[in-house]
């Protein structure tokens, strides 16, 4: 949040690749025929206008390429949500901070939760409080068994994980056991 594009532009990820663009990716989504949703996080800036100034840019970039359908968004900083949601009111935005209750997140305009799992152990009750008020739930970063199988169990509708893999051997077995 803190880095400059010019200091970024150049990176080289661990696996050999030099770090895409929003632009890259975005091409990227538009040419696919996958099923796959692109989600931006919008990083929080130190003020206001920053953090406006990026959901405008973001909102800008995904309209371009024609793929807001595909896109959904998140932030720690309610400011660039609010953002997004007073120029796309249908874009799916989704609060990371974990400070408001899901009837305080549906007043605002969110159409989802994104709260770390030691938020969501601290209010179980918000799974059901969120889907009551037609919000998702997404939980992160929940990447063992245990974790994975208790918010399933809880009704989280996305789980953020390092181990995908594990996630969706887990995802498989509640399916075959509903």
């Amino acid at each position: 949040q803190d880095s400059k594009y010019a200091d970024c532009k150049n990176l080289t990820l661990s696996n050999g690749e030099k770090m895409p663009r929003l632009d890259d990716l975005l091409q990227l989504l538009k040419d696919s025929d996958s099923p796959t949703k692109l989600i931006i996080e919008i990083k929080k800036h130190s003020t206001d206008l920053r953090n406006r100034n990026a959901a405008k840019y973001v909102l800008k970039k995904v309209e371009e390429y024609g793929v807001k359908d595909r896109v959904e968004y998140i932030s720690f900083s309610g400011v660039a949500c609010r953002q997004i949601i007073s120029l796309d009111p249908e874009a799916k935005v989704a609060y990371l901070n974990g400070d408001y209750s899901p009837a305080a997140l549906k007043r605002m305009g969110y159409t989802g939760l994104d709260y770390s799992y030691s938020v969501m152990n601290a209010h179980p009750e918000w799974y059901q409080q969120a889907h009551d008020e037609g919000l998702t739930v997404n939980v992160w970063t929940v990447s063992d068994y245990a974790g994975m199988a208790d918010v399933m169990s809880r009704g989280a509708d996305y789980i953020t994980s390092d181990s995908p893999t594990d996630g969706l051997l887990i995802k498989k077995y509640f399916d075959l056991n509903r």
